[in-house]
């Protein structure tokens, strides 16, 4: 797991949130790339992605397509929805 944050964000907050959220060991998380921005862009960024986004990198053909089948799964399923859960950290 591979997370992208803006240079004003906790890192070990965002980390733990997207544990939380995803049911997984902080371990799995790889050294986050860190966004510098301008302040427009940093006063932005709370409304839409205030977490930053978290990435996946997927080897292997199986499992590639195991998760994309998934991932269609959950667009079918939930269409527009936000179905990300809200955490308190």
């Amino acid at each position: 797991m591979h997370l992208h944050l803006y240079e004003d964000m906790d890192i070990t907050r965002e980390t733990k949130y997207w544990s939380k959220a995803l049911s997984i060991p902080t371990s799995l998380f790889k050294k986050p790339y860190i966004k510098t921005s301008s302040f427009n862009k940093r006063h932005n960024y709370k409304g839409r992605i205030g977490h930053g986004t978290c990435n996946l990198r997927v080897f292997g053909r199986d499992l590639y397509e195991t998760v994309l089948s998934s991932v269609q799964c959950l667009r079918d399923t939930y269409g527009g929805i936000d179905f990300a859960p809200k955490l308190e950290i």
